[in-house]
């Protein structure tokens, strides 16, 4: 298998945060989704923090824990967020 071109994983991870919005929109309730952006914007939090905070209010989405999962690590929650700010912003 090929790797990824930097360009092409940037895109790939701006689709999957553009989904972890997206799915949030969807399962959260307007107050929750606007925490949810809220948390992503808070340049006050540790990456460590927002990430627990932002699993701790989706606790009981299933697919929305697994997704923010795959972003544990520090330099992938990092962009995730960055990611996150941005569709927040457009949505």
């Amino acid at each position: 298998m090929e790797a990824e071109k930097p360009d092409e994983e940037a895109s790939r991870k701006q689709h999957e945060a553009l989904e972890i919005s997206m799915n949030a929109k969807e399962q959260l309730s307007p107050e929750k989704f606007d925490q949810f952006c809220r948390i992503c914007c808070n340049d006050s939090l540790n990456n460590k923090r927002k990430f627990m905070e932002l699993h701790t209010l989706v606790t009981g989405k299933m697919d929305l824990q697994v997704q923010l999962n795959k972003y544990e690590t520090a330099p992938n929650f990092i962009q995730l967020t960055q990611n996150l700010t941005s569709n927040c912003l457009l949505i």
